[in-house]
C-alpha cells in the first residue's frame, strides 16, 4: 500500500473517519424482500466498494453512493448503479444479471464483475431477486465525470 496506508496506526484513524460499526438495522417501511437486498448489497456484498467514487483520503463519497466512479484496481470504470443508470432493467432483468453475467443488451460483465458473478449466480434466485429490489429502489445519482484520457476520447473501459 502507498503512503500514508502503509502506517498501520493511521488505519485506525481511517476506520473511525469511513468505518460504520454498527449492525444492519432493517427499515419497517420497506418489504422483508427489500430488507434482505439491503442487507446482501451493503453487507455481505459490499457492492458500494467499487461501485462508488473515493475521496482524497479513500473513503466512499456518500453522496455519491452507488454512481460509479473509477476503478479501484486501477484501470477502467465501474459503472453507476442507480437508476440513473438502470432506469431501464427490470428486477428481473437485475436478478439475471447477477445470475448470469448478461446484460439487457446481450453484453456479459468482464473483469472484476464477472468474479463477483461467479459468487452471485450461487445465490438463491430469492436471494437475487431480493438485492435486484433494493438495487431497483435506489434514486438516480450522478456519478463523478469520467477523466478524459491523452488522446481527447473519454475512458469507456468497464
Amino acid at each position: 500500500m502507498n503512503f500514508p496506508f502503509n502506517i498501520r496506526r493511521l488505519v485506525g484513524g481511517w476506520k473511525f473517519l469511513f468505518l460504520n460499526n454498527k449492525p444492519f438495522t432493517p427499515d419497517p417501511k420497506q418489504s422483508a424482500a427489500w430488507n434482505r437486498g439491503a442487507y446482501l448489497v451493503n453487507g455481505l456484498g459490499h457492492c458500494a466498494e467499487c461501485h462508488s467514487p473515493r475521496n482524497a483520503l479513500g473513503g466512499i463519497v456518500a453522496s455519491q453512493r452507488f454512481a460509479g466512479g473509477p476503478n479501484p484496481e486501477g484501470e477502467g470504470w465501474v459503472p453507476n448503479i442507480t437508476q440513473k443508470s438502470l432506469k431501464d432493467w427490470s428486477e428481473k432483468d437485475i436478478a439475471w444479471f447477477l445470475k448470469t453475467g448478461e446484460l439487457p443488451t446481450g453484453d456479459t460483465a468482464g473483469g472484476s464483475m464477472a468474479r463477483v458473478i461467479r459468487n452471485t449466480s450461487q445465490l438463491s434466485d430469492e436471494d437475487r431477486a431480493a438485492m435486484a429490489a433494493y438495487l431497483k429502489s435506489l434514486p438516480a445519482v450522478d456519478g463523478p465525470p469520467r477523466l478524459k484520457v491523452a488522446d481527447g476520447h473519454q475512458d469507456h473501459k468497464h
